[in-house]
C-alpha cells in the first residue's frame, strides 16, 4: 500500500512539472511538455554548454535519434534534449553542433525538483532516461550515455511493452 501511494505521489509530481510551462523549444520559445505519447518510448537527454561530458555525447545522440527515425520500429522512439543554460548559449552551441532531434530550454524555478521528476535526485548533468511509461519501464544513466547503452535501453523497453 505505502508503496502503491508513493507511485501515485511520484506521478502526480511528475504530470506536475510537466503541465507547467517550465519547458520551452529552442526554435521558437514556445512551451513544450514532456507528456508521453501512449505508446511511445522517449529519450531525454539533460545537459548544458558548460558540461564537457554533455557536449561529447550530443553527436552520438543525434546519431542515435537519426538512425532510430530512419529504422522506424513500434514502439517509436522519441529524442528530446532539455538544456540548463541561457538560450543564447544552446543557440551558439547548437550552430557549431547542430543536433538531429529537438531541443528545449529548462526556464523553470527549481531544476533540481523538475530533475528529479526525471528519477535525477543528484541533479547532475549530464542524464539521460529512457521512458517507456505506457509499459511500466524507466532506464536512467548518469554520465556520457553511448549510442549502444541507448540501442540496449531501447531493446528493453520494447521487451517490457511486448514488442
Amino acid at each position: 500500500m505505502k508503496k502503491h501511494l508513493m507511485m501515485v505521489i511520484s506521478l502526480l509530481v511528475f504530470q506536475a512539472a510537466c503541465a507547467q510551462s517550465e519547458l520551452r523549444d529552442i526554435e521558437d520559445d514556445q512551451p513544450r511538455t514532456l507528456k508521453t505519447q501512449k505508446n511511445q518510448i522517449t529519450v531525454v537527454n539533460l545537459w548544458a554548454t558548460w558540461c564537457a561530458p554533455c557536449r561529447e555525447e550530443m553527436p552520438e545522440l543525434s546519431a542515435f535519434a537519426q538512425a532510430q527515425k530512419k529504422a522506424g520500429g513500434t514502439p517509436p522512439v522519441t529524442v528530446i534534449g532539455i538544456a540548463f543554460d541561457r538560450s543564447d548559449n544552446i543557440k551558439k552551441f547548437l550552430h557549431t553542433t547542430p543536433v538531429t532531434y529537438p531541443i528545449w530550454r529548462y526556464d523553470g524555478a527549481d531544476s533540481a525538483a523538475f530533475m528529479g521528476t526525471l528519477d535525477n535526485q543528484a541533479a547532475a548533468l549530464p542524464y539521460t532516461v529512457v521512458d517507456a511509461p505506457a509499459c511500466g519501464f524507466r532506464q536512467p544513466f548518469y554520465g556520457k550515455i553511448t549510442r549502444a547503452q541507448l540501442t540496449r535501453a531501447v531493446a528493453a523497453a520494447r521487451q517490457a511493452c511486448g514488442r
